[in-house]
């Protein structure tokens, strides 16, 4: 694989406003690709002209989000990037229509969601923290 993933994290971060996740999938408390705007995303990429997106990937995501009560956010690309897709739960789609979330172009924040990252993350992890919520 030919950086493809790390091309696709590039994109979406400067297209959508929000920030890479430091170390992501490194640590516990640092999954998914980026974070911004109450929501944490998992990025695929592949070459190849199919994915599975399975329970174990969406259980992955909502386990990551749980906690902080953001929005697991999958983002696909599968083949080239003429046509990235991007998959979010039923309930997160009601409230998005709504208007009562936005996930993209990161200006705005959410100090509230901030707090509650920080409280749940231990007091020993919280300097890479800062860089994450910045994306808020």
């Amino acid at each position: 694989m030919d950086n493809i993933g790390n091309i696709f994290e590039e994109d979406l971060s400067k297209e959508f406003g929000i920030n890479k996740t430091i170390n992501s999938g490194s640590f516990w408390f640092s999954k998914m690709d980026l974070i911004g705007r109450g929501a944490r995303w998992s990025l695929k990429a592949t070459s190849k002209k199919s994915f599975s997106l399975s329970q174990d990937i969406i259980n992955e995501a909502r386990q990551a989000c749980a906690s902080e009560g953001s929005i697991p956010v999958w983002a696909l690309r599968i083949g080239s990037s003429d046509y990235d897709v991007i998959v979010i739960g039923k309930e997160d789609f009601k409230l998005l229509q709504k208007g009562d979330i936005q996930l993209i172009n990161g200006n705005a924040t959410d100090k509230t969601l901030q707090r509650r990252i920080r409280a749940n993350t231990p007091v020993l992890l919280r300097d890479n923290l800062e860089d994450e919520l910045s994306g808020y």
